[in-house]
């Protein structure tokens, strides 16, 4: 197994070779065709998510260097272990890995929801990941079926995909009223496509780049906002006839939870999915009076990764902006990315195996 590790927190990522894996049990082992690189990847090579003021530690969420980062995986059987239920007739199908998997034995992996376990086994962070050319997946009901989907965008759906996803369900059942999408990156544009698939009819963009405001209006935004020009929540109220229904933060900092909690009316639901830092403050009384609803959204289920791939196959997510890099490119992708220079997303490639 060889790729690009993380050996030393803050530092680029290093050429690396490991032992080749072999499935026992359950496990299934995938090769890796392709893998997107995701703003979480930065904080992973920072060591923490958050900012100055409050630091969450990869070291205590049990992470060990070397680490093969990457968690948007696509790719092909290669090999099964003897309990996995798969046959010869399995190898070299093409899979999208659901990588937020647990102990498989908690309550919260028992009922659906591995990204919920509290000892994590997750692909990319707590076990190898997409950055390497192999990845050992826990049981083959990891390994969804992408036969009819793009091979270039496919592991997207497998974070961007299912957090879009897992976000604007939780805005509700009120698809007829103004929601806006804070950030529109390549999550921030899924988030949009989904949202649009989902059957929401009027979704308002915001970001700081008016270049990614015009893509996000092909994707569905029917209006943009570019959220640094003065008295932008005014203008957003007034346009949107009185404020918002709904909020998904894809930044996740204090301006940008502030500018959700600007622009919502009485009863918005304010959705934080962003790890930049920070922190959200509300008076009391503000909170009472307007009824207002915050919720963290964090990845989603297996099920989540299912609905969004049977969306995709049907044509109804428009696929994001991405641009296919040889994995020996990944410093100056990561160094793009930090910098805010990409636009949609940068799918890392590698060479058969």
């Amino acid at each position: 197994m060889k790729g690009y590790a993380l050996l030393e927190w803050g530092k680029p990522m290093a050429e690396h070779q490991e032992p080749d894996p072999k499935p026992a049990g359950k496990e299934v082992l995938v090769a890796v065709k392709n893998c997107g690189l995701c703003h979480s990847d930065i904080h992973t090579q920072d060591g923490y998510f958050g900012d100055e003021s409050m630091k969450l530690k990869f070291t205590d969420m049990g992470c060990k260097l070397p680490m093969f980062p990457g968690h948007e995986v696509y790719g092909f059987i290669k090999d099964f272990g003897p309990e996995s239920g798969l046959t010869k007739a399995d190898v070299g199908k093409p899979v999208i890995v659901f990588p937020w998997t647990g102990c498989g034995k908690c309550p919260a992996c028992l009922s659906g929801h591995d990204e919920d376990c509290p000892t994590p086994c997750i692909i990319g962070t707590n076990m190898p990941g997409g950055f390497a050319d192999t990845v050992i997946v826990r049981e083959a009901k990891f390994c969804v079926d992408a036969t009819g989907v793009d091979p270039l965008v496919a592991g997207l759906y497998a974070c961007s995909g299912i957090t879009a996803l897992n976000a604007v369900h939780k805005l509700g059942p009120n698809k007829e009223d103004w929601i806006a999408v804070i950030g529109v990156g390549g999550v921030g544009l899924m988030t949009v496509a989904i949202a649009k698939a989902l059957g929401f009819q009027k979704i308002a963009a915001l970001d700081i780049d008016e270049a990614k405001l015009a893509i996000a209006a092909e994707y569905g935004a029917q209006k943009g906002f570019c959220s640094k020009l003065p008295g932008i929540a005014d203008i957003i109220k007034e346009q949107t006839g009185g404020g918002v229904a709904g909020v998904v933060d894809l930044v996740g900092r204090s301006a940008t939870v502030a500018l959700g909690v600007d622009i919502m009316k009485r009863g918005g639901v304010h959705v934080t999915v962003g790890l930049d830092g920070g922190e959200l403050r509300v008076p009391l009384p503000v909170l009472t009076f307007m009824q207002f609803q915050f919720r963290g959204s964090l990845v989603g289920t297996l099920q989540d990764l299912k609905e969004v791939v049977a969306l995709a196959r049907q044509g109804k997510i428009k696929p994001t902006p991405t641009k296919a890099v040889p994995v020996a490119e990944i410093n100056q992708s990561m160094d793009l990315l930090r910098a805010g220079k990409v636009s949609g997303r940068i799918v890392l490639t590698h060479s058969p195996n």
